[in-house]
């Protein structure tokens, strides 16, 4: 209920009174009641001292789950310190699933500090994952099923789940299986599932382009491209990059791409490969 006038005079009073008009009008209270850590004090203690004295059946809430803060380069996002980017821009430049995992590295109660190199870093992890899925995939390729146990992953996944929404333990168990399994094992079609299930608890759901692959092998921006003019928009992308402007780098990596060139930022810098578009 921010947007109505956070901070003024009866505002905590007024956001009572509307939820419980609006979502709890029996007064039984709500099961879940979320927010951001920074709502903790003044906002959610007057809720709950206003709001339970006029219920039927208290407490206010049977759960309180507080997101941690997100930073943005180490600073709290904010439009007043000019660095805020909406999530439609970031989606310009990144995989969704990329972003999803990187927020799933962290727990929800946590502090993020989402940063160009975590969301590469974010990038790396992911292509290791449907770089197994893929392997998984052919080789289970009118294969059979070995076994009909309960799936090992799959309760890793949910026990991290349950201990307070630790994403961060189940992703780690989802990450340890894709770069540990065997995907010549005759077990490809139950490992396959396996994988696929505990993606799919995480809300990352592997896609048909998972099994495309261009099969070539990511260079260093020091090895040449043997396209002049594709080396001049690397370079111009890599300036437009340290100025901070997204909006001129993700032209350049347009241009890129119909040029067949892909770039991919990653901690230890970028890197391209070529690509059929």
């Amino acid at each position: 209920f921010e947007p109505f006038g956070a901070g003024r005079p009866g505002w905590h009073i007024e956001c009572s009174a509307m939820s419980r008009a609006l979502l709890d009008p029996d007064g039984l209270g709500f099961d879940i009641h979320g927010g951001g850590a920074d709502l903790i004090f003044p906002h959610h203690e007057n809720e709950i001292a206003q709001s339970e004295p006029l219920m039927v059946h208290p407490p206010m809430a049977n759960l309180w789950m507080h997101g941690g803060l997100l930073l943005f380069d180490g600073r709290k996002m904010s439009k007043s310190l000019g660095n805020f980017e909406p999530l439609a821009d970031l989606l310009k430049r990144h995989d969704p699933q990329a972003i999803r995992l990187l927020f799933l590295q962290t727990g929800y109660r946590k502090v993020m500090n989402f940063t160009e190199d975590s969301i590469a870093g974010a990038s790396i992890v992911l292509e290791r994952v449907k770089k197994t899925y893929r392997a998984l995939a052919a080789r289970a390729n009118g294969a059979v099923s070995q076994r009909a146990s309960a799936s090992t992953l799959q309760s890793q996944v949910a026990e991290a789940l349950d201990d307070d929404m630790n994403t961060a333990v189940a992703l780690a168990a989802v990450v340890e299986f894709a770069t540990s399994v065997d995907a010549n094992a005759d077990r490809a079609v139950d490992n396959l599932r396996e994988l696929s299930d505990a993606l799919q608890l995480l809300g990352i759901e592997p896609k048909e382009s998972w099994l495309r692959d261009s099969g070539s092998v990511w260079e260093t921006l020091g090895n040449a491209t043997g396209d002049a003019s594709a080396e001049e928009l690397v370079r111009a992308r890599e300036e437009a990059r340290e100025r901070k402007d997204w909006g001129a780098a993700d032209g350049y990596r347009e241009q890129l791409l119909e040029r067949g060139i892909e770039i991919v930022d990653t901690p230890s810098g970028p890197k391209w490969r070529r690509v059929t578009t």
